[in-house]
């Protein structure tokens, strides 16, 4: 794995630089130097790479599943996406494979996957947006720098996140992240830039000055990496947060998740600087509340939250008991299931598992696939979905 060059970079926006005091006590000289060493240190953290692979070997004839409460856990198949070589795969509750995707052109691993109601599978790749059959037929491919997630949306369109390369006025170089709508056979209809709507919007959102710059100088500013539209008519009704024109953004290098008008593409709501720290997976629940995976950068451990954005309050969370047993760097996901449980990606450990509303483990599940040294995978994401749901499709 190559690894990118961190460097801190303060941007300007177009802005003029502020004047520099003329006089600071030790104190004050102290404290900014001890700043700007932990914002080197989020930054050096911000720039690692995406791995394939632990460094834990897995042992021979290792069960996937370690922990199984068949009465509190939620049963389902789970949509496993591991990190390298292009590969889903459906496990069920005792681990065992039942389906699996795998791209023949994949020289990097795929991104959150969307599985569609007649068994098609969306793929971001990073080089294209692939759209496989059940089977794992190609139906089509639309060339570009898609990466991280795609939905489909109320509409029966789907977005997908793309990047491209943005020159601000102060040139400085950014790879802007832009919402690409697309019709059902891959074609766009409407890309809309991320930065541009925040930027547009200063008193709802300030952009963080210190991020990590790739070896191409282009600053990743954002890294957006989830998005999901509103689908509630209810909770539209509720408040014009929750408007079905209204989609969720997360970006792990802004600390933030955001709720973005599609159809004004204006800002709605930002959250999450100061709070969280390189966040994932933020997804809408039927109370109106978020569920967001919170990485935890700068504290060394991970935790899952659930936030009422009306009065930006935590009202849950997950911790491991020793909260340095629950961490990950990159990546991570969250999903509420339908009995109130929460199913958790810890993505660079290669496992995941369920808890209860109390935070007992009901069902715990370790990635299985190993390098040519036996070196267990990591993963991008896990989702779990109903037996009936898959039950259905695989019968086609």
């Amino acid at each position: 794995m190559r690894r990118t060059a961190a460097l801190l970079f303060a941007l300007t926006l177009g802005c003029e630089a502020a004047e520099a005091p003329t006089a600071a006590s030790d104190a004050a000289t102290d404290a900014a130097t001890d700043a700007a060493i932990d914002a080197e240190r989020l930054a050096e953290l911000r720039a690692l790479g995406y791995i394939d692979f632990t460094d834990t070997v897995v042992d021979v004839g290792e069960k996937a599943v370690t922990v199984y409460d068949p009465e509190r856990s939620w049963p389902g198949y789970n949509l496993v996406t591991l990190s390298g070589g292009g590969l889903a795969q459906l496990v069920d509750a005792h681990g065992a494979v039942v389906h699996q995707w795998k791209d023949p052109e994949a020289d990097r691993g795929w991104s959150n996957p969307e599985l569609l109601a007649g068994g098609d599978l969306l793929v971001p790749t990073r080089k294209d947006l692939a759209r496989f059959t059940w089977d794992g037929r190609v139906r089509w491919r639309v060339r570009g720098h898609y990466h991280h997630d795609v939905e489909r949306t109320p509409r029966n369109t789907v977005v997908a996140l793309a990047a491209r390369p943005l020159a601000l006025r102060s040139g400085t170089k950014i790879r802007d992240n832009i919402l690409v709508e697309l019709k059902p056979n891959g074609r766009p209809r409407k890309r809309l830039s991320l930065y541009q709507v925040l930027a547009q919007s200063p008193l709802l959102f300030s952009f963080q000055d210190s991020v990590f710059v790739n070896v191409d100088d282009v600053v990743d500013l954002l890294h957006a990496n989830s998005i999901e539209f509103m689908r509630s008519d209810e909770l539209a009704a509720r408040h014009r947060l929750y408007a079905l024109d209204n989609v969720v953004v997360s970006m792990r290098h802004q600390d933030s998740v955001v709720v973005v008008d599609w159809k004004t593409n204006e800002l709605v709501w930002a959250w999450g600087q100061g709070v969280v720290s390189g966040p994932h997976d933020a997804t809408v629940l039927p109370s109106g509340n978020f569920l967001i995976f919170d990485n935890g950068l700068e504290r060394g451990w991970s935790r899952v939250i659930e936030l009422d954005p009306l009065s930006r309050e935590i009202v849950w969370e997950y911790r491991a008991p020793d909260p340095a047993d629950f961490y990950t760097r990159r990546r991570g996901s969250n999903q509420r299931l339908p009995n109130g449980n929460t199913l958790i990606g810890n993505s660079d450990s290669g496992e995941a598992f369920e808890v209860t509303p109390g935070g007992d483990v009901v069902w715990r599940y370790r990635v299985t696939h190993t390098d040519a040294e036996g070196h267990r995978a990591t993963f991008v994401r896990i989702y779990r979905y109903s037996p009936e749901t898959i039950d259905r499709l695989k019968k086609q």
